[in-house]
């Protein structure tokens, strides 16, 4: 998580914060009390917007990350997918540590996530970070983006949602009505 804060923020290592609670939680006031004395690059400026872009191109629809986009904001992921060590035995086949880790809005981040499920256990999927721990995070981000109230960069995937929602309501409500 703390590097990829450090590629969210430009090659800046900036200590995480840590949210208890959202009644309270404004953005700005948080970012605002950062101490910036405890701030040091890391990693350069270039080389983190590099990062980024990998990291964008991830989400996109044949990327490994693509179940963790979140509609109406640019996501910046990475999946992993490691197999178990099991200590005595080695590395045991169909076991495995899979994770994502992503934060968004990709060019101005608010907000960044890290998913870690160790020896996931699913019937009909395949055991990647990409298929287990990105709908994790999709599924926390969309919550978390509502309950902070972080604005959407691409409003328009989430009108574009909406309307899917309004014709599929409109359909079963005539389906209903035809019976």
């Amino acid at each position: 998580a703390l590097a990829c804060g450090t590629i969210a923020n430009e090659g800046i290592y900036r200590a995480p914060t840590i949210l208890k609670g959202t009644k309270t939680y404004q953005a700005r006031k948080i970012r605002n009390g950062i101490d910036h004395e405890l701030e040091r690059r890391v990693v350069s400026e270039e080389a983190a917007k590099q990062v980024r872009r990998c990291m964008i191109k991830a989400m996109s629809e044949d990327g490994t990350g693509s179940k963790a986009a979140v509609p109406g904001y640019t996501v910046a992921g990475k999946t992993g997918t490691a197999r178990k060590h099991v200590e005595n035995v080695g590395y045991v086949d169909g076991r495995y540590v899979v994770s994502f880790v992503g934060f968004f809005p990709a060019h101005d981040p608010e907000l960044l996530g890290l998913v870690v499920i160790d020896d996931p256990k699913a019937e009909g999927i395949d055991l990647y970070g990409g298929t287990i721990a990105a709908p994790v995070f999709q599924a926390m981000g969309q919550k978390a983006a509502r309950l902070l109230g972080i604005e959407p960069d691409k409003p328009e995937e989430l009108e574009k949602a909406q309307e899917v929602v309004d014709i599929a309501s409109a359909e079963s409500n005539e389906t209903a009505r035809t019976r």
